[in-house]
C-alpha cells in the first residue's frame, strides 16, 4: 500500500503561500493531521485536501 505524504514545501507550493505561514498555522492547531518522520513534517495527501476544503467560504 502506497501513501501519497506532502511535505510543508509541497503544501506551500500548492497553496502558493510562504513555509513559514503554515508552520505558524501547524503551531497555532490550524493543520491538517500531520506525521513527524525522522524529523520531517508529512501530511497525507488526503488530510491535506479534507483540511483546505475545510477552509472553503461560500460567498
Amino acid at each position: 500500500m502506497s501513501v501519497a505524504l506532502l511535505s510543508i514545501n509541497q503544501m506551500s507550493e500548492e497553496l502558493g503561500i510562504p513555509v513559514m505561514t503554515l508552520y505558524k498555522k501547524r503551531h497555532a492547531g490550524d493543520f491538517p493531521t500531520s506525521y513527524k518522520i525522522g524529523g520531517a513534517v508529512r501530511v497525507r495527501r488526503e488530510d491535506f485536501e479534507a483540511w483546505l476544503e475545510s477552509k472553503r467560504e461560500v460567498a
